[in-house]
């Protein structure tokens, strides 16, 4: 059995019983490596953690939504219909400020994957 096979079929024991033969050959490839036992037992260990953390959810009362206030939403509808409309008007405007830092390509070119020309 290859470790793509042993991988495959101890991830699909997550969600189905596997057959006898299955399990047996997984057990024996268990013994030879290291690094499929040491996935088995990952993929364990996040599934037991994400049950605790469900669990948890379950079990936490969380303060209840608060939402903002009709002054802050209509102070919001105000400033985003006035960016839409000062960027209509010009569209040249970026929405945020250029970045002076070196990490930007030079050009649009840079970022452009190659033609076939």
């Amino acid at each position: 059995m290859t470790c793509k096979e042993a991988t495959r079929l101890v991830s699909e024991s997550l969600d189905r019983e596997l057959p006898l033969h299955q399990r047996l050959a997984v057990k024996a490839h268990f013994r030879i490596c290291v690094f499929c036992k040491r996935y088995w037992q990952q993929l364990l260990f996040i599934r037991d953690a994400i049950r605790g953390y469900s669990k948890k959810a379950e079990d936490t009362e969380f303060p209840p939504r608060t939402s903002l206030s009709p002054e802050a939403r209509e102070q919001i509808k105000r400033k985003v219909l006035e960016q839409s409309q000062n960027r209509a008007g010009n569209p040249e405007s970026s929405p945020d400020p250029p970045r002076s830092d070196s990490s930007e390509p030079a050009s649009r070119q840079d970022t452009e994957p190659p033609s076939d020309r």
